[in-house]
């Protein structure tokens, strides 16, 4: 093999392993998906009352991950059952200072950055080649796609909840900005950690 063909195969392989641009981590948006696409209110309100709420919605977060990640490796299960666990139990913690009636919104924003942080950790932890299904442009439409709907669902629902319902519209905007704050932030974090874990399986 000469110089030249060993230059030109050297320059395809590293074609091969280029990671694609605009790949956004399905991982973070599982949780969107699942924490307000997928939580109706009357989930919401078994959550607050009977463990077995929060139960059946860490259930449904197992489910979106296995959907959106389709995994194949035995550490990927572990890292999926690992979010699993912690989002349960900061859930229980969340509905423990809820019933101290605590500031809804102050409680919303820590909740979501305590998920956040255990995502991050994770996506840290565990490089992971997602499918190639989120490379492609009907990848990154329907990623755009359930991003809005679950952000859509989110501010439907907690805009109008009956337990800590906005009276004004300086306390409209205070949970729009949470709610927004949220969603940028695991917005920017799927970013991220997109494009060291893409091998083009």
């Amino acid at each position: 093999m000469n110089y030249v063909t060993l230059r030109l195969s050297l320059r395809q392989a590293q074609c091969r392993l280029r990671v694609p641009r605009y790949i956004m981590n399905p991982l973070f948006l599982s949780h969107l998906v699942a924490d307000f696409l997928l939580q109706p209110k009357w989930l919401v309100s078994l959550k607050l009352r009977r463990v077995i709420g929060i139960a059946f919605h860490a259930a449904i977060h197992a489910a979106v991950m296995v959907v959106l990640l389709l995994p194949t490796r035995i550490e990927v299960f572990a890292a999926i059952f690992a979010v699993v666990v912690f989002h349960g139990a900061i859930d229980q913690i969340k509905v423990n200072f809820q019933k101290k009636n605590l500031p809804f919104d102050l409680l919303f924003l820590v909740d979501q950055l305590a998920h956040l942080a255990v995502i991050t950790a994770v996506s840290t932890l565990l490089p992971y080649s997602y499918p190639t299904f989120w490379t492609s442009q009907n990848g990154k439409l329907v990623w755009i796609l359930l991003f809005v709907f679950s952000f859509a669902f989110a501010w439907k629902n907690l805009s109008c909840l009956s337990d800590c319902p906005t009276k004004n519209n300086r306390q409209a905007f205070l949970r729009f900005a949470t709610i927004s704050i949220s969603f940028l932030a695991f917005a920017i974090l799927a970013k991220i950690f997109s494009f060291p874990f893409y091998s083009g399986l």
